[in-house]
């Protein structure tokens, strides 16, 4: 018998039992924050901008706790993550409880599209909600959308850097080892450019929660060869692009 996800239908309008503003202890956060999945591009990022290590990071009742940093200017935090949706859901939403106005993800991500090779920069301005956390935050859909301005403002920033940028949709799901060859090419048909494991949730979530949300990827393989690539060192290239992204960022 087929169900709806989630169980309970429209769920996204009822209140719950408990939200972020419980966990209020974070306090004057930089209004930008960068969330990095990537440990080498958060090291590229460290290099570009004087940062200091945030003394209290992000816990989660003593289970896990993110390495989080902020610039000395204090006008830009960063989160380094654990990949996956669910995750990124829950830490926006306490980013957003403590301050944040403007959340961007840097990472990396599969190439769909043929156009797109190993480090090449991409913009994100929509995602496929192929995963479980959106649909708990907003009505459920095929997409989740960036905000208009500030991947308006990544484009800016971008060619003002002469970096070479793509523009375009991703997939996000939550299964990376269940990316199938049938997938792949439904969604390149579509146009869609990328895929990946968080924009989707930290689209639905800034939706939810009223701030500014982007994504801004480096190619790290490619899915549209009849074999796959496995992970390639330039994707390297595409981290210290975005480190330079980055540094704009955070004068936002």
């Amino acid at each position: 018998m087929a169900t709806n996800f989630p169980n309970f239908k429209d769920k996204h309008k009822y209140i719950p039992h408990f939200s972020a503003m419980r966990f209020e202890e974070l306090n004057e956060l930089p209004k930008n924050v960068i969330l990095s999945y990537s440990n080498t591009l958060s090291n590229y990022i460290r290099k570009n901008i004087e940062m200091k290590r945030k003394k209290s990071g992000i816990d989660y009742a003593g289970a896990i706790t993110l390495k989080s940093y902020v610039s000395t200017d204090n006008k830009l935090m960063l989160v380094s993550m654990p990949p996956g949706s669910p995750i990124t859901a829950t830490t926006s939403d306490l980013l957003i409880a403590n301050g944040a106005k403007n959340i961007i993800i840097m990472g990396c991500a599969g190439a769909i599209n043929s156009k797109l090779s190993f480090g090449d920069i991409v913009i994100c301005n929509k995602a496929v909600r192929d995963e479980g956390a959106s649909h708990h935050y907003v009505k459920s859909q095929m997409y989740a959308l960036s905000s208009k301005t500030l991947t308006n403002l990544l484009c800016k920033i971008s060619k003002g850097l002469d970096i070479k940028f793509f523009i375009g949709p991703t997939w996000t799901t939550d299964a990376m080892f269940r990316e199938t060859k049938r997938e792949i090419s439904y969604y390149s048909k579509l146009h869609i450019f990328t895929v990946e494991m968080e924009a989707a949730a930290l689209f639905a979530v800034a939706k939810k929660r009223k701030i500014n949300a982007s994504a801004v990827f480096s190619i790290s393989d490619l899915l549209y060869e009849k074999k796959w690539s496995d992970f390639h060192d330039d994707r390297h290239k595409g981290y210290r692009e975005l480190a330079r992204i980055a540094m704009k960022f955070k004068d936002l």
